[in-house]
């Protein structure tokens, strides 16, 4: 048997190997949940990691409201999403500078707000 790295007990991955301490894997899509991983080189587990790997599942973003506001900053944003388990957990990039949310209603949207000074262009939610 070659060389796997394993999501749980039905879903192996054939890894690209680095070196003797280091496997690349490009994951497949699964379903949410956590699952065990391990690495076999022969059929077996070899390896289990102590923890599990978490499948989180896909956040799709609706809407934004404004679309622009002023270079001073302060403009509130609220972003709807589908599928946001948990939006106090993620943030929005006015430039390079990430603003945590505030979640305000049913975990399906959540609010930032600009600060001062950046740079005009695209915002990454």
């Amino acid at each position: 048997d070659a060389l796997q790295v394993l999501f749980g007990p039905s879903l192996p991955v054939t890894p690209v190997f680095v070196s003797s301490t280091l496997l690349v894997v490009s994951l497949p899509e699964h379903p949410a949940g956590d699952v065990q991983i391990e690495v076999s080189n022969n059929g077996g587990a070899e390896f289990s990691l102590p923890r599990p790997f978490a499948f989180l599942p896909a956040v799709r973003l609706l809407s934004f409201h404004p679309s622009f506001g002023p270079l001073l900053g302060g403009t509130q944003v609220t972003v709807t999403a589908a599928s946001a388990a948990d939006p106090g957990g993620f943030a929005c990039y006015f430039g390079t500078t990430p603003v945590p949310a505030s979640p305000i209603h049913e975990q399906a949207n959540a609010s930032y707000e600009q600060g001062a000074g950046n740079a005009s262009g695209s915002v990454l939610a």
